[in-house]
């Protein structure tokens, strides 16, 4: 095993690893499947928090922007990838790339841009909703940052070997033994994998993702910035502005599941129990 697999996983990975997999096998295992791939995904330590003195320095390079990025917005719409340490404790070790579009301002603006950290951990952004919200944003340059791990992000921290199994959740009941074997199997598979290919699975959690942010305004230039984040990004933000608040107007969290009283799943069902009764009285 990789050396610096040993570390463990952070809590902020494990959050993104596990929503990936029980995302993958659809909302009949979410309850049951979460504590199982927190434990296959869990080793001995947890490596917390990143060096308070950074010795390197983010870099910023332009590429062509996918096709979906690009049709996602009426905006002119610039794409590239911020360098950074994969480990900060090391950062003359191995680098990762993280995506980055930029929806340039639609009109003659002095507005900070605004930072857009996507939505649930360890999801792609929707570019759809990403474009449709900077289309009607009036004005300032909205910034997406791909989260480390995920989407157009180097590299992608995916698990195909559980999403491989994701036909059988819907053939067999959820307490199947053979089933929830599968299961494990899929999940240890995924880890080895990405432990084998040289990933430090420590490096991929809620700290690093927030320094990420700062990384990312230091490497564009901004002297003022604005970010939005939906779902459980925001701790990614609140990562940011503990790290370094300097030159952040504004936040707006949406959907966060931080504060008390904001229960979105218990939402979500209550939204569909609704749906259904409309039905039912059709």
């Amino acid at each position: 095993m990789n050396p610096k697999a040993s570390r463990g996983l952070s809590s902020g990975v494990k959050d993104m690893m596990t929503r990936s997999i029980v995302h993958a096998l659809g909302p009949a295992w979410r309850g049951a499947l979460v504590a199982t791939a927190l434990a296959l995904l869990a080793v001995s330590c947890i490596r917390g928090g990143i060096p308070s003195k950074a010795t390197y320095s983010a870099a910023f390079a332009s590429v062509d922007c996918p096709a979906e990025v690009r049709t996602s917005t009426t905006r002119a719409t610039n794409c590239g990838y911020l360098t950074v340490p994969e480990n900060r404790s090391d950062p003359t070790g191995r680098q990762i790339r993280l995506f980055v579009f930029r929806m340039e301002p639609d009109s003659l603006t002095t507005a900070a841009p605004v930072i857009y950290v996507g939505d649930d951990l360890g999801s792609s952004f929707d570019y759809r909703l990403t474009g449709f919200m900077a289309d009607h944003l009036d004005g300032p340059e909205v910034v997406g940052l791909q989260a480390r791990g995920t989407g157009y992000s180097e590299p992608n921290l995916s698990c195909p070997e559980v999403e491989a199994i994701a036909p059988e959740t819907l053939r067999k009941p959820i307490d199947d033994p053979h089933l929830r074997s599968a299961f494990v199997g899929a999940v240890t598979a995924c880890h080895d994998r990405l432990v084998g290919q040289g990933v430090d699975l420590s490096s991929y959690g809620v700290d690093e993702s927030g320094q990420d942010v700062i990384d990312l305004v230091g490497a564009l230039g901004l002297s003022r910035w604005d970010v939005i984040s939906k779902g459980s990004t925001s701790r990614i933000v609140f990562q940011a502005m503990r790290a370094n608040p300097a030159g952040l107007r504004s936040v707006v969290l949406s959907d966060t599941p931080e504060f008390p009283d904001t229960d979105t799943d218990a939402d979500a069902m209550r939204s569909t129990r609704a749906a259904f009764a409309e039905l039912v009285h059709l």
